[in-house]
């Protein structure tokens, strides 16, 4: 899974570590998310 924070910040959690993603970085991962305040996010599922 391909995530694109665009504006807002979410934070998610991987292996019992929670960090945090800042607009405009790029995530890939299969992992939980949970917005911080008001978001917009890009998800895209990645084909295998």
């Amino acid at each position: 899974m391909l995530i694109v924070c665009r504006k807002g910040r979410v934070k998610f959690k991987v292996e019992g570590q929670v960090t945090e993603l800042d607009a405009d970085a790029l995530l890939m991962l299969e992992h939980s998310l949970e917005a911080m305040e008001d978001c917009e996010m890009i998800v895209v599922r990645l084909k295998k």
